[in-house]
């Protein structure tokens, strides 16, 4: 992952702290009547969240912010989802299984290497004792 421009990543701290701030004068309890909106403040918090993260996430796109978390959600032409999460997930698990499974190989290995040195020492013990 590349490192993002630290005065890029100030300008999005700004921009989303006043999209969240801005979409409230439009979809809030206090922009819309109660009468309208009754007993749909809930949801109304939910279309807030849905419209700033919208917005937030164009704002990735048209500032080439985040590139490699907007690649994976990037839709190629023929509607296909262009890098698959679970394809990179399971990827990184096989590795680390591998890696592992090497270890614990070795780690087995080592133990009895050790076990039979160790014997060998604590059989010496026994006919230090016994003469």
């Amino acid at each position: 992952m590349k490192f993002q421009n630290s005065d890029l990543h100030d300008k999005y701290k700004t921009y989303k702290d006043r999209v969240e701030d801005y979409v409230e004068h439009y979809i809030s309890e206090d922009a819309l009547p109660a009468e309208l909106i009754g007993e749909f403040g809930d949801d109304m918090r939910i279309l807030q969240k849905a419209i700033s993260n919208t917005l937030i996430r164009k704002w990735f796109v048209k500032n080439d912010y985040m590139t490699e978390l907007i690649n994976l959600f990037d839709i190629d032409e023929n509607g296909n989802v262009k890098s698959d999460i679970l394809e990179d997930y399971d990827s990184y698990m096989k590795s680390i299984i591998d890696s592992f499974e090497r270890y614990l190989k070795s780690y087995k290995k080592n133990k009895e290497d050790l076990n039979k040195i160790k014997e060998k020492y604590d059989g010496d013990d026994n006919e230090d004792n016994n003469s």
